[in-house]
């Protein structure tokens, strides 16, 4: 899970990245809770919520 600004065309290299695109944010709970993420990310997604409130 990462936040980018990117000004050319993103071509994630097909050895490295399983799948790539872009999500909306109201749809990435769902998708943390269906895909399986590296454990990591799963931390860090549950620290961006506790910012929250």
């Amino acid at each position: 899970m990462h936040e980018a600004l990117i000004t050319g065309t993103p071509s994630p290299d097909p050895g490295e990245v399983a799948w790539w695109g872009w999500v909306e944010e109201e749809a990435l709970p769902g998708l943390m809770a269906r895909w399986p993420f590296v454990p990591d990310s799963v931390e860090a997604y549950a620290r961006y919520r506790a910012l929250d409130g």
